[in-house]
């Protein structure tokens, strides 16, 4: 926690891979590369896991790397793995409808994780928003029910939301 509020780091480049492998990954779902969008999804979470390791093993935890975190995991695990759904089911209103609740509760879920992950230890209240780039295009190649592709997003939602802790796997 050495490091100045307004000082970019390493770890905040490697920040900036997380959101352009997530805006990548919507671009690839709109011209229908749904196989290369889920590899910038997988990529993307790769680069968010890399941010965190850097920046607790270079000792440069910042707060400004903490927001830029949650806006980046934002546009990579909530609105490109919605879009993702979306346009591989053809802009079904059901998704559409699920999709604004999905990233809604995962703006509020990284905006509550902004405020409590000084307190809270070893894991995350709620399902971190994370978890969204794997569930959901593995879903939605195993299944193109619609309905159930929905529930599903519900599900997240309500995960990423609830008080539910969940521990941390590494």
């Amino acid at each position: 926690m050495k490091t100045e509020p307004l000082t970019l780091t390493f770890p905040d480049i490697v920040t900036f891979l997380n959101i352009s492998l997530g805006f990548s990954a919507i671009a690839a779902s709109a011209l229908k590369y749904w196989d290369v969008a889920s590899a910038l999804l997988i990529g993307a979470v790769v680069m968010d896991y890399l941010d965190g390791h850097f920046a607790r093993a270079l000792n440069t935890v910042s707060e400004l790397g903490v927001h830029l975190d949650s806006l980046s995991d934002l546009v990579s695990f909530g609105v490109a793995p919605a879009f993702w759904l979306l346009t591989r089911y053809n802009y079904s209103p059901l998704l559409w409808g699920a999709s604004l609740i999905l990233i809604s509760c995962g703006a509020y879920r990284l905006g509550r994780y902004n405020l409590l992950h000084k307190t809270v230890k070893g894991g995350w209240i709620g399902m971190p928003i994370t978890l969204n780039a794997i569930i959901l295009p593995i879903m939605g190649y195993l299944t193109s029910n619609v309905v159930s592709l929905t529930v599903l997003m519900l599900l997240v939602s309500f995960l990423m939301v609830s008080k539910i802790k969940f521990q941390r796997l590494f």
